[in-house]
């Protein structure tokens, strides 16, 4: 089990029998090592092996939490660059006595100018969703756009070849 990354989570003796030693025969697997977890076994005499348990602390699926990404379509440096430097001139004042007011006023306008450049947009259910999954880069997506094509052209036109093309494809893909 530890070749595959998995511990044993009880390490406590669950078997009890007279005359012989206990005995460690129930067990839990667990291979996440990021969520809090407490192991254990109760001392409760219902049979000759106690009962076990994991408590796992875990985190609740927050499905309808809205996600917004900077959008560098439209992005240009020297745009930016200029940005900041006319909004850095024009509304920032020095004022030694209050660093905090000075530093939060210095972000509004470096904040101002990012947001100007690059905005903010709102990410869809779809797009959200493969935000989820980075493992998926931009050329897969793109195969499953042509295995997709292929595959409608196939069924449209009924012919054997584009069958012949689309599950070559296909197969390629997986």
């Amino acid at each position: 089990m530890q070749s595959i990354g998995a511990h044993q989570m009880i390490t406590l003796p669950t078997r009890f029998m007279l005359h012989q030693k206990p005995s460690l025969l129930d067990h839990i697997y667990c291979n996440d090592f990021v969520h809090e977890q407490q192991p254990g076994v109760l001392q409760y005499a219902i049979s000759d092996h106690h009962p076990i348990f994991l408590l796992a602390k875990t985190v609740p699926k927050l499905n309808n939490l809205t996600k917004w990404k900077r959008c560098y379509k439209q992005f240009h440096p020297e745009n930016y660059a200029m940005h900041r430097s006319r909004n850095l001139e024009e509304n920032f004042t020095s004022n030694p006595e209050n660093l905090n007011e000075e530093f939060n006023n210095f972000f509004k306008i470096f904040k101002s100018s990012v947001d100007h450049n690059a905005p903010l947009i709102k990410l869809s259910r779809k797009l959200t969703k493969l935000a989820s999954k980075p493992w998926i880069m931009k050329g897969l997506l793109n195969s499953f756009e042509t295995k997709n094509k292929l595959y409608k052209k196939a069924m449209n036109s009924g012919i054997a070849s584009d069958f012949q093309i689309y599950r070559k494809f296909n197969n390629k893909l997986t």
